[in-house]
């Protein structure tokens, strides 16, 4: 039953679709592609450096936002994933739906707080004119925290299952125009009290301000801005999978500044940007930190982000992400691969023989300097030694699994 009502939902809008825009050759519709423009986040905002701070057994709520820009919203599916062992569902409270915005719920909530997931699909209903034209609340997410969180945030994130369906004239009514989804970041801690809540998010999907170096100038009112969260393996007290061994691990980098270099491409995988700049190590959060400037000249699009930093593999950012003049956009905690010695964007023999070739007290050592030293030197810690190696080894091992 549920599946009939479904289709007929999405057959009434696809022909109230047609009562929007003038008739098109059939040819025409179906050769037409949606404009994934469609921004999703949580209010308040947060980021890694700056998440919703609660206290275990406290109930806290977040707002589901949509901001459609230039679609026409009818229809949104939310597949929402959270950690159970953090996080709780609260019950038939859980998610809250805006019936003013979405008067009709297609299927669900289905909450599993097994598995930590939620799903609903939601409608505008039979009527076109009520499709999303602007920033407006989905529903209200209601949970508990259970457990402290420690170093690493709990997150509540939006699964790429998550989908939205537009009525405007250039879209096609069966593709998904999500552009960007931002996570939720959760601390649970003893906090003397419940902190005044964050700054309500801006159209523009900004999970929180980064804690940046203070050189980094204020940007100009028409310049993007990314800002980024990275994990540099061999540094610090995180791990991000089971496979790391955090006693290999060096909490005191000898260089906490480093260079981050930035690629942009679009819709065809086709680079149009480059960007190069700092990102500064934060001892208490374990991670680097830091603001990319992309100018005023990138046209507004869709773009895929890579990012590199000596050493290190280049990684591209999970998702895609819509960025216009002006955007200031923080992006998810990225980790990064460390032992490309030889800056091949690979982790190899040639790494291993130049590591090797460093590691002291031993005859090859004296033919290594400096230049050489400091790359091999995973955990950046001023020697290159057994930890160094069982790093590399432990990486390779990673690259090979991803």
């Amino acid at each position: 039953m549920r599946s009939k009502t479904l289709l007929t939902l999405l057959f009434v809008a696809l022909i109230g679709s047609f009562t929007l825009v003038p008739a098109l050759k059939e040819q025409q519709v179906f050769q037409s592609r949606a404009s994934a423009d469609t921004t999703i986040f949580f209010s308040p905002a947060s980021s890694f450096f700056e998440p919703v701070q609660v206290r275990p057994k406290e109930q806290f709520s977040l707002d589901i936002t949509l901001d459609p820009r230039s679609n026409l919203v009818s229809t949104v599916k939310l597949a929402l994933t959270y950690d159970p062992t953090k996080l709780e569902a609260v019950g038939k409270n859980t998610l809250v739906i805006n019936q003013n915005a979405f008067p009709t719920i297609v299927e669900g909530p289905v909450v599993n707080n097994d598995t930590g997931t939620i799903y609903v699909t939601l409608s505008v209903g039979v009527d076109p004119q009520r499709a999303i034209r602007s920033v407006t609340k989905v529903a209200t997410l209601n949970m508990m925290a259970t457990q402290k969180t420690g170093a690493l945030n709990a997150l509540i994130s939006f699964d790429t299952q998550t989908q939205a369906y537009s009525l405007a004239p250039n879209d096609h009514p069966f593709e998904n125009v999500i552009a960007g989804a931002a996570p939720a970041y959760i601390a649970i801690g003893n906090f003397a009290s419940t902190p005044t809540p964050l700054p309500p998010a801006s159209p523009t999907p900004t999970p929180g301000a980064v804690q940046n170096p203070t050189s980094v100038p204020t940007p100009l009112p028409n310049e993007a801005v990314l800002a980024f969260n990275v994990l540099l393996h061999g540094i610090g007290g995180i791990a991000d999978n089971p496979s790391q061994n955090l006693e290999l691990n060096n909490k005191n980098p000898l260089h906490p500044t480093r260079k981050i270099h930035v690629s942009l491409f679009d819709t065809s995988n086709k680079q149009v940007m480059t960007k190069e700049g700092e990102i500064v190590y934060d001892k208490n959060a374990s991670l680097f930190g830091g603001r990319i400037s992309l100018g005023t000249t990138l046209p507004t699009g869709t773009y895929s982000i890579k990012i590199k930093t000596d050493g290190y593999l280049e990684k591209r950012i999970p998702s895609v992400w819509h960025i216009s003049q002006g955007a200031n956009l923080t992006l998810p905690t990225v980790s990064l691969l460390v032992g490309d010695i030889t800056q091949d964007n690979h982790i190899d023999v040639f790494d291993y023989n130049m590591l090797m070739s460093c590691f002291e007290n031993t005859e090859a050592n004296a033919f290594c300097g400096d230049p050489d030293k400091q790359p091999a030197d995973l955990n950046d810690d001023g020697r290159v030694n057994q930890a160094d190696f069982q790093l590399l080894i432990n990486e390779i091992a990673l690259q090979n699994e991803s």
